[in-house]
């Protein structure tokens, strides 16, 4: 919900959030994965393309978020990177 407006029905937002193949990938929802960040529970999703690498959480005792895009292949240096940056917003989200 969005300004009082529901942009995703709740039934939508439940088959989201649904685990699709469990007996094939125990976390993982229809595009989100369901883990821990920053030792919080959260849903995320990451990946990248040519040129891009991204990665993007919710934080479910909050409701924060936190995405970053950045510019670059998906190398393990640049992951590492992503996500200090990623570690960095986190605890700034923790003061809110």
């Amino acid at each position: 919900e969005y300004n009082g407006t529901r942009v995703l029905s709740r039934a939508s937002v439940d088959e989201m959030m649904r685990v699709q193949y469990p007996e094939i990938w125990r976390d993982m929802g229809l595009g989100w994965w369901f883990g821990q960040v920053g030792g919080r529970a959260a849903l995320g999703a990451d990946g990248g393309d040519k040129g891009v690498c991204t990665t993007a959480f919710i934080l479910a005792d909050r409701s924060v978020g936190v995405a970053v895009f950045a510019n670059g292949e998906r190398t393990s240096l640049g992951e590492r990177a992503m996500f200090a940056i990623q570690e960095r917003l986190l605890a700034e989200a923790k003061n809110l």
